[in-house]
């Protein structure tokens, strides 16, 4: 937390704790160096005015002997008068931590948190990340049960989900693994949709890599970058998805390339009829087609443009 200046103040330095409050002097706030560090009392004495910020603390506790020091302003949690209600909560969420470190850096998590972000029209959940990584953080309960048809007490009765002090709900990987795999059932064609899209993307660039900011990613990377972390992750998806919605899409698929085949041979066939001269039969099969040909024409080229040489999707 960064030191600054504030003139209404008589250009004395102010900053704030980790909880956001702001430190004055003579105030006791409760101190922790470490996530699991014991908590102690300590007392502000004064600001420090350079870089990076400190705080002049005095330990109050008699193990300490008065030792003093120069700390993170982020170190101090909350004032010392509200310590048990946050160490209450600090408790709630180490036992979801605990119960959600199998998940951290694993395929399953990745492929919820993608199952969670995607979530077609409906904003009542978030996945959490860092040290909270594996837990989910459900905004309203009520909307969710009823989106899935399932008992809230599924949600609500995990022995380790609290809530926080938003009024949000914050449960555990367990949980959190059955209601993406739940959604995913739900939104199937939506999901395999997406996934098939952002597969096509990781194809051309797979083949031919792609452009940032700091030069070119090479396709050997991006296969490879692709084949640890992106295909898994998909593959899962599809799992949870259900062998039905994959063959809907399959057979989706099929359907727009076949449309796009009859449309090149009708074009083909007008072409033909008019090159003979006879431009009415022409005109009635354009006519029948209910789409000019030019316009067809400019559907092909481009569906080609975006599809690159070797017939994958160029994304936009």
């Amino acid at each position: 937390m960064a030191t600054r200046t504030d003139k209404s103040n008589g250009d004395q330095p102010t900053m704030k704790a980790a909880n956001g409050e702001p430190i004055e002097p003579d105030q006791q706030w409760a101190y922790r160096k470490g996530a699991r560090d014991p908590v102690t009392c300590v007392k502000a004495l004064r600001l420090g005015s350079a870089r990076p910020a400190r705080v002049r603390v005095r330990f109050v506790e008699d193990e300490h002997e008065g030792r003093e020091d120069w700390v993170p302003p982020s170190r101090l949690k909350v004032l010392w008068e509200d310590v048990a209600a946050w160490q209450a909560r600090e408790e709630c969420w180490n036992a979801v931590r605990d119960a959600s470190v199998e998940a951290r850096s694993t395929t399953e998590n990745a492929a919820a948190g993608w199952i969670f972000d995607l979530l077609p029209g409906q904003d009542y959940t978030r996945q959490l990340w860092g040290q909270n990584e594996g837990a989910l953080e459900v905004k309203d309960v009520d909307a969710l049960a009823a989106d899935l048809g399932i008992d809230r007490t599924m949600v609500v009765d995990d022995p380790v989900a609290f809530t926080d002090n938003n009024g949000s709900l914050i449960v555990p990987w367990r949980v959190m693994h059955e209601l993406a795999q739940l959604l995913a059932k739900k939104y199937s064609d939506h999901y395999i949709s997406e996934v098939t899209k952002e597969e096509r993307e990781h194809e051309h660039k797979n083949r031919w890599g792609y452009m940032t900011g700091s030069g070119h990613i090479s396709a050997e990377i991006c296969a490879e970058v692709d084949e640890e972390h992106g295909r898994p992750v998909r593959d899962l998806i599809r799992q949870w998805c259900g062998a039905e919605a994959i063959a809907r899409q399959d057979e989706l698929d099929a359907l727009r390339t076949e449309v796009k085949r009859l449309g090149v041979l009708v074009e083909r066939a007008i072409d033909a009829v008019r090159g003979t001269g006879d431009d009415k039969s022409a005109r009635e099969l354009e006519r029948d087609l209910g789409i000019p040909v030019e316009v067809l024409r400019q559907a092909n080229r481009e569906t080609q443009r975006r599809s690159g040489p070797y017939g994958l999707h160029r994304p936009r």
